[in-house]
């Protein structure tokens, strides 16, 4: 019997990939955003902590469920490592749940306040704790946090799993989706206007309008614009058909004053090869902006903007415009 015993705990040995080094790398290639709010606040560090890391690389965050969060400075610290310089911020309620993963970014507001660089099971099944890498070891009451303040947790890659990128094995009608890597079109699109540049020099800029009204023209029913009276309504329409065909990882579109809109938008596919031409003195594509004038044009309305460009440390970018009637 004990032989029987022995032998069938032999074959139920928990084999851990990720400990063995059977996994590389990460397998994660595209996720949700993770959302949730601080309910407690800590004023606590310890030097000498002996933190365990566990060794996966990600844990599941459950909607409503309680994760702790914490920072350390110490440049090794990840999976499987033991990190003692520890400070605490805080715990976090899950509003909207996902997959954390080693290397998300994690804001509080616009504010960024660390990476994920592993977890800490010690107090499971109460709760996990967040451990994030950031520059400084501090507190949740040093950093002058608040009970109710907004959490995200966000790929680094800037692809989320609500993304028509992740359209494996989905159909639409008798037609099979094809995923694009985001890197081609952005690619793509680079190499386009690299080109348009250095035949057209500044004549660029007539592609850059007109192709934003010809898209616009094949795009227009589907969303459903030509049939709206308020521009606003226009503008909230194209914004999310952008989201949703995975141009942008998000936007969102406030009306400011009765002449004035803001757009907040976070990792547009084309931006990595937009700063590149940018940068070298080149016209980059402009999809959105164009996009938007061509659907102000609708309604003989042009647009200014307001100030200049806020880049958030998220990634996201704002923008302010004035709508001026022609």
């Amino acid at each position: 019997m004990s032989e029987i015993s022995h032998d069938l705990s032999n074959k139920m040995t928990v084999r851990e990939p990720y400990k063995l080094g059977l996994i590389e790398k990460s397998p994660y290639i595209a996720k949700k955003e993770i959302k949730g709010e601080i309910v407690a606040i800590l004023d606590l560090i310890i030097k000498e902590r002996g933190m365990k890391l566990i060794d996966p690389i990600s844990r599941v965050l459950t909607k409503n469920s309680v994760c702790e969060i914490a920072v350390t400075n110490e440049k090794d610290a990840g999976p499987g490592k033991v990190v003692n310089y520890v400070g605490y911020l805080g715990f976090m309620m899950i509003e909207d749940g996902g997959v954390a993963v080693v290397g998300d970014k994690v804001f509080i507001g616009d504010n960024m306040i660390g990476v994920i660089a592993g977890f800490d099971e010690t107090h499971a099944p109460n709760h996990i704790t967040l451990l994030l890498k950031a520059d400084e070891v501090t507190t949740g009451n040093k950093l002058g946090l608040k009970v109710g303040m907004k959490m995200r947790i966000t790929s680094p890659h800037g692809v989320q799993m609500n993304n028509p990128l992740d359209c494996q094995n989905q159909t639409v009608g008798a037609s099979k989706k094809i995923c694009v890597d985001p890197e081609f079109v952005d690619l793509t699109i680079y190499a386009i206007y690299y080109a348009i540049y250095d035949l057209l020099k500044e004549d660029t800029w007539k592609i850059v309008w007109k192709a934003g009204e010809v898209l616009y023209n094949e795009i227009k029913e589907k969303i459903k614009t030509v049939e709206v009276k308020e521009p606003f309504e226009a503008l909230r329409r194209l914004a999310k058909w952008l989201k949703d065909v995975g141009y942008i990882e998000d936007i969102e579109v406030h009306k400011v004053a009765e002449d004035e809109v803001e757009y907040v938008m976070l990792n547009p596919i084309i931006s990595p090869g937009a700063k590149r031409l940018i940068d070298q003195g080149r016209v980059p594509a402009h999809i959105s902006t164009a996009l938007m004038f061509a659907v102000l044009k609708q309604f003989n309305m042009k647009a200014e903007m307001v100030g200049t460009p806020k880049f958030l440390p998220d990634g996201r970018v704002v923008e302010r415009w004035k709508l001026i009637k022609k």
